[in-house]
């Protein structure tokens, strides 16, 4: 169903083992997938559109333990800051808001300075937008029922 290839300005996903990135990998062809394992290799490769499932998602540990979110969060900004992409899309999350509780939406410019989750991943949208000139950016909530 994909490759761990070079893309060759084809498809890309990074994040691929994750939850996510799994359901993604599922539903479509890549030419080329990365995870913290093999995230190395994409260093200087370009991509007609490379998808990004691949921040921690783990809100609790990103507010628990913000100094090593931070530095996860940093160390894929590197990885991305070395990768050419016709089309850019970043599956986000909707912490990063700073009210992601319903008050905020897609428009506001208020996000999260508080709590390390939404802020770090903030820092990733933000740097997406300066880099990709065509970027999307997904910001998934969670249902609680």
């Amino acid at each position: 169903m994909h490759s761990y290839g070079s893309p060759q300005d084809g498809t890309g996903l990074i994040g691929h083992s994750g939850f996510v990135g799994g359901a993604l990998l599922r539903q479509a062809r890549f030419a080329a997938c990365f995870n913290s394992a093999t995230i190395a290799a994409i260093e200087g490769q370009s991509f007609g559109t490379l998808v990004c499932a691949a921040a921690p998602g783990s809100m609790f540990e990103a507010n628990r333990a913000p100094t090593r979110d931070a530095a996860q969060i940093d160390a894929l900004i590197a990885r991305l800051s070395g990768v050419r992409a016709e089309r850019f899309v970043l599956i986000s999350s909707i912490a990063v808001l700073a009210d992601f509780a319903g008050g905020d939406d897609e428009a506001t410019q208020a996000f999260q300075q508080t709590l390390a989750y939404g802020r770090h991943r903030r820092a990733l949208e933000a740097f997406v937008e300066r880099h990709f000139a065509n970027s999307l950016i997904i910001r998934f909530s969670r249902q609680v029922s």
